[in-house]
């Protein structure tokens, strides 16, 4: 009895409402993000996915950001808003000499590292022998970062500058010396309420 397979429809929808999950959570889909999400199939096959929606028009292939592999995937709002980020505005409220600082959630997906980008190595770590830590190696006598649910990393110009563990029982910096930076008083803003205050 010739004739094609059958097509198992439910993987069909999953693969389909899997991909569709990714874009709109992280907006331009790289390799990391899909293992990040330890999606059935892998990379492998959310990239048929999102290949053919590629085909069909939803979703555009392309280099977008750097760095981060050449098989990336966006919605066009996400490629668009990428392109408007030429020069990227400074300081919390953009003002020119300042600083790009941002406090995210550990799990956040505007948070790359631990998904996207690998977390970083931090200066002056070492193994347990007193050599460089391998990379399947935790070095001696320090925490490590994770995507932990209430850790939060602060990135300075799209570098991981802190990670702070939940509670703020162990701070990890990533950057070689003392960052002067870091002693500036930094503007903390009180959450949105929807209400302006008169003045």
């Amino acid at each position: 009895m010739g004739g094609p397979a059958p097509v198992d429809e439910d993987a069909t929808r999953r693969g389909h409402a899997s991909a569709e999950a990714l874009l709109a959570r992280h907006g331009v889909v790289t390799r990391g993000a899909v293992v990040a999400e330890r999606l059935p199939g892998g990379f492998a096959g959310a990239y048929r996915v999102l290949s053919a929606f590629e085909e069909s028009g939803r979703t555009r292939r392309g280099y977008f950001v750097a760095g981060l592999g050449a098989a990336q995937f966006g919605t066009t709002g996400a490629v668009d808003r990428l392109r408007t980020f030429g020069e990227p505005a400074g300081g919390v409220d953009g003002a020119a000499g300042e600083p790009s600082t941002y406090v995210l959630a550990a799990t956040d997906p505007a948070n790359p590292y631990g998904a996207a980008l690998p977390w970083p190595d931090r200066p002056g770590t070492v193994g347990r022998d007193g050599d460089e830590p391998t990379a399947t190696e935790a070095p001696a006598g320090t925490h490590r970062p994770g995507r932990k649910a209430g850790a939060l990393v602060v990135v300075v110009d799209g570098e991981l500058v802190l990670y702070v563990e939940r509670g703020g029982r162990t701070l990890l910096t990533f950057t070689a010396e003392a960052d002067p930076s870091l002693a500036r008083p930094t503007r903390w803003r009180e959450p949105c309420t929807g209400e302006r205050s008169a003045g």
